[in-house]
């Protein structure tokens, strides 16, 4: 297994599912950490387990959807370190419902959590990616490869952020940045 010390990977969502096991596997590489998760009580448990193998394991609970969230983790992460390896894009939101009843509030609350989001904190971070030649995952949805009923809303956001990822990666291939873009099924989170 080899080591990820001096590596630094910022992963949205860590406190639960996808992203826990995410932060939990890069702990155990000794990567350093900076989980972020609006649930904080989950975020100190995961951060508990983290630290066990990994050298330094930094926290943000908080709600990025919120404005100045994105821009008050990236001044902590400028403070801190000189460039970030990687970022995970796990945090995101999910509704059911048939396109006929559903609100409009309801899609936007969507989009700023699956496309606002990590769109900005993407942009906020890219010069700290840069610095190092990191990778940046978006850990999408199979819904965002192809869209069934009863879930127009959400799918409409995860077709959205292949787009800004496939985008990104055109934009940024050259300069040995690399994106990635991952589409579980179905899973059993909470």
């Amino acid at each position: 297994m080899r080591s990820l010390e001096n590596h630094v990977a910022v992963v949205t969502g860590a406190s639960q599912g996808i992203g826990r096991a995410i932060a939990l596997g890069l702990a155990a590489k000794r990567a350093s950490l900076v989980l972020i998760a609006r649930n904080s009580t989950a975020l100190h448990g995961v951060a508990e387990c983290a630290r066990n193998s990994s050298a330094d394991v930094v926290l943000h609970a908080v709600d990025l959807a919120a404005d100045g969230a994105i821009t008050d983790i990236r001044e902590s992460l400028s403070s801190q370190w000189d460039g970030l390896d990687v970022l995970i894009h796990c945090a995101g939101a999910f509704s059911s419902g048939d396109l006929q009843t559903a609100s409009v509030e309801e899609l936007d609350r969507l989009y700023r959590a699956n496309v606002r989001m990590p769109y900005l904190l993407t942009q906020s971070l890219l010069p700290m990616l840069k610095r190092r030649k990191g990778q940046i995952v978006f850990v999408n949805s199979s819904q965002g490869l192809q869209a069934r009923a009863q879930v127009g809303q959400y799918a409409a956001t995860q077709h959205a952020l292949k787009a800004i990822a496939d985008s990104l990666r055109d934009e940024v291939n050259a300069e040995g940045i690399r994106v990635l873009s991952v589409y579980p099924g179905r899973t059993a989170t909470p």
